[in-house]
């Protein structure tokens, strides 16, 4: 509720039956916690895959990361840090389920991780999609009311790009595209974790 444009606004138009409706649904984990969940359990960074160990593995792409940076971007080795390895309040996606993420998109072309990576861009479409949708309405809010006060009491206007520019659902998906480098410059992946990504025992 805190992160939402407008807090409770939107449930004030809605008959009671309707708005305890969603107010049940709220309850229920989001569609964002459930893919954080599912991140943070992929195996393949799990210990016994990784005879080095799988922190020192991230420490290296950190390395080959911060050697890619040009002059403005300094700032990003620390936010490797912070969304890796510390994490952060304001994230909801964990450090475990960032490195799960960043590990599917660096490495996509593995066969294990081709729907995976396929899954994370739909998420993205998703945002693409609604951000879209609102920019019509935007736009269309505009020509019909120009300035004046939108339904409800609203900015109208004013309103509406600011719930756009917030309602990003799956913007640290989209944040992680940060971290991307050259992909001839990845490390090989350990023999145990290579059988098991091209579906091996």
């Amino acid at each position: 509720m805190e992160k939402r444009f407008g807090k409770q606004y939107y449930t004030s138009q809605l008959k009671p039956e309707h708005k305890a409706e969603i107010e049940a649904l709220e309850n229920l984990p989001t569609l964002l916690e459930l893919v954080n969940r599912w991140l943070e359990r992929m195996p393949f960074l799990q210990p016994e895959y990784w005879p080095a160990g799988e922190a020192s593995f991230f420490e290296r792409l950190g390395q080959l990361y911060t050697s890619t940076l040009v002059k403005g971007e300094e700032g990003n080795a620390d936010l490797w840090r912070k969304l890796f390895v510390d994490g952060d309040a304001e994230r909801r996606l964990s450090p475990a389920a960032c490195r799960s993420a960043l590990f599917i998109m660096l490495y996509r072309d593995e066969p294990i991780f081709q729907q995976a990576f396929r899954f994370m861009q739909s998420l993205l479409d998703i945002d693409e999609g609604l951000a879209a949708w609102r920019n019509r309405h935007i736009n269309m809010v505009h020509r019909m009311i120009g300035l004046r006060v939108g339904t409800g009491g609203s900015t109208g206007k004013a309103y509406l790009k600011g719930a756009m520019d917030s309602h990003y659902i799956f913007s640290e998906i989209a944040d992680l595209s940060s971290f991307l480098f050259e992909r001839r410059k990845l490390p090989a992946l350990p023999e145990a974790v290579k059988r098991a990504v091209g579906f091996g025992r």
